[in-house]
């Protein structure tokens, strides 16, 4: 049996300082609770307290974590205080998807997550690059009932998580990323108050318009709450999608994304469920589209893009040939011309 990476219990106890800074700083900024920063010394004392403190407990996390896969099933044993024993069985995953939180990535170690269907699949925290792309590997091909013997892992690269057997289908520019995420209506929606509030402000207050007039700058000033929470917007569209693309990869397709947390998601095409081509009003007459498929386990379809884990989205952007190619890779023979729509009965 094998243990996960000797230095998982550094990449998780790293996360969870960045976890707890981040909660107290909100809380300290925004004044909740009457908080007041504390002295220097105690400070540092509690950070190096939590620090410590997660770097034991992800240390007997590692400890009683193993895991082995043999020629009927992955069984993951786990539990400090309560032993966990999880046997899945190969003709039950769905997909073996790779992640690589910030952190995680510094250091060349990947979370390796496998769907079988639930809620939350068993996961394992945190293997080498190498020894995930194998592993990862050997299930997709025992799920897909590949009994031969599998071929040595081929090294994929750290920023896209890519072989050199993939044959790239679809790649997705961050300008076009851009552009979808600026005309869609999501983004109209938060912009539209933020407008219509300041036209109100205008219409409403003679003195502030004639303050606005003898300074434009106040203008850009009260419109700095709506730029930052558009700019956050945009942002986490573009990031959660970076450098998306679909190829090929094996018996079935690869989706890798993100700027700082890589996901690589492994996709059966005999299990997908459904395909769901949309369009935003604002990408119509630019012909852009985006195509979402259901998979067993995922449950809905995916509304936060910047999220490191499973996505339900197949192409977050693209032109008519870029669907059709997609399409044409897991339902062959699809051809969206020909479909009826029925109009609603009366």
């Amino acid at each position: 049996m094998e243990r996960p990476h000797p230095l998982t219990p550094l990449v998780r106890s790293w996360i969870m300082l960045v976890a707890v800074a981040w909660a107290f700083g909100r809380e300290v900024a925004t004044g909740q609770g009457g908080l007041q920063v504390p002295r220097l010394d105690l400070l540092t004392g509690g950070l190096g307290l939590v620090v410590v403190f997660s770097i034991m407990m992800g240390y007997l996390d590692w400890k009683s974590t193993r895991f082995v896969a043999d020629a009927d099933e992955l069984r993951i044993e786990s539990g400090v205080i309560t032993k966990t024993s999880e046997r899945i069985r190969y003709d039950r995953i769905q997909s073996v998807d790779l992640t690589q939180p910030f952190a995680a990535r510094l250091i060349g170690l990947v979370e390796l997550q496998i769907d079988v269907g639930a809620q939350a699949g068993p996961r394992l925290r945190y293997l080498t690059r190498t020894r995930a792309t194998a592993l990862r590997d050997q299930l997709i091909r025992r799920a897909a009932a590949v009994r031969d013997e599998p071929a040595p892992a081929e090294a994929t690269s750290a920023l896209d998580d890519r072989a050199p057997t993939d044959r790239v289908l679809i790649q997705v520019n961050p300008d076009r990323l851009l552009l979808g995420a600026v005309l869609s209506h999501e983004f109209l929606f938060l912009a539209l108050p933020y407008a219509l509030g300041l036209g109100l402000l205008l219409a409403l207050n003679p003195d502030f318009a004639r303050a606005v007039q003898g300074n434009p700058w106040l203008l850009m000033g009260s419109a700095v709450p709506a730029l930052g929470s558009l700019a956050g917007f945009v942002s986490h569209r573009i990031i959660g999608q970076w450098n998306y693309t679909l190829a090929e990869s094996g018996p079935g397709l690869k989706i890798t994304r993100g700027l700082t947390t890589l996901t690589s998601q492994s996709v059966a095409r005999d299990r997908i469920q459904a395909v769901r081509v949309s369009q935003p009003i604002g990408w119509r007459r630019l012909g852009l589209y985006r195509v979402d498929i259901a998979l067993l386990g995922l449950q809905g379809v995916t509304t936060d893009e910047d999220q490191g884990g499973r996505s339900s989205i197949l192409l977050p952007i693209g032109t008519r040939d870029q669907v059709d190619l997609a399409l044409a890779e897991i339902w062959p023979g699809a051809d969206l011309d020909r479909l009826r729509a029925l109009p609603v009965p009366e």
